[in-house]
């Protein structure tokens, strides 16, 4: 409410780092800096290259958060900045394959999940191919890494059980989105997509957190494992 500019600036850097982290979460890295540069590229692909390519869309929400013009960007500097952060990222899988930190499955792997997601993040609409990334893509892998994370406490913990646990929060949250929407339209205010992506940002930031932390544990419980096979 009172820096809207600097607080959507601040969500967007926490954003891009948490989608390069949940990609990029099994690498061994050698260093904090090694760390926080892979996840801001690869974050900085998937946030900022349906933005950047479908910008006419993004900038009346852009616009809508902050509550003045969203800055104006030429289209061929916005194509070639996304073209620029694909190669980039191609180029940072074929570096971890040659330092033999990836295999060339997860290589390949890699790769094709790039190709795939440029594909998709540039052919179709700006909210509809975020949508499908968010969900087929980071939502799927972050359920399954909290549920191998789980099963390390407790072996017999199951799918289902994860649904039991999170379904009272995750129907809260529906629930106060539809609430808030319904309000709206009761107090004939029009449904402002930009308050829309703020209330979700206010429901995510959370789950962020929980899931660096489980992401650190996983990796000291790693370098445990592997002190504990040398000795």
């Amino acid at each position: 409410w009172l820096l809207p500019a600097a607080s959507l600036l601040l969500f967007l850097g926490i954003s891009v780092y948490h989608f390069g982290q949940s990609n990029w979460n099994y690498i061994a890295f050698r260093t904090k800096a090694e760390a926080t540069c892979t996840h801001l590229l690869w974050g900085s692909f998937v946030l900022f290259v349906p933005i950047l390519w479908h910008y006419e869309a993004a900038a009346p929400i852009i616009s809508s958060i902050v509550n003045a013009p969203a800055p104006y960007i030429a289209k061929p500097w916005r194509e070639a900045a996304s073209i620029v952060l694909l190669v980039l990222n191609l180029w940072l899988c074929i570096y971890y394959f040659i330092q033999s930190r990836i295999t060339r499955k997860e290589f390949i792997d890699e790769v094709v999940n790039l190709s795939a997601l440029a594909l998709l993040l540039i052919n179709l609409p700006l909210l509809l191919g975020f949508a499908i990334y968010f969900v087929c893509w980071h939502s799927l892998s972050s359920m399954m890494d909290q549920i191998r994370f789980f099963r390390k406490q407790a072996h017999a913990y199951s799918i289902r059980q994860y649904i039991k646990n999170a379904l009272p929060l995750s129907l809260a949250a529906i629930s106060s989105l539809v609430a808030f929407a319904l309000l709206q339209m009761k107090m004939d205010i029009p449904l402002n997509i930009g308050i829309v992506f703020v209330f979700i940002s206010v429901v995510t930031l959370p789950h962020m957190i929980l899931i660096d932390q489980l992401y650190q544990e996983s990796s000291s419980n790693s370098v445990l494992n592997s002190m504990n096979e040398e000795f």
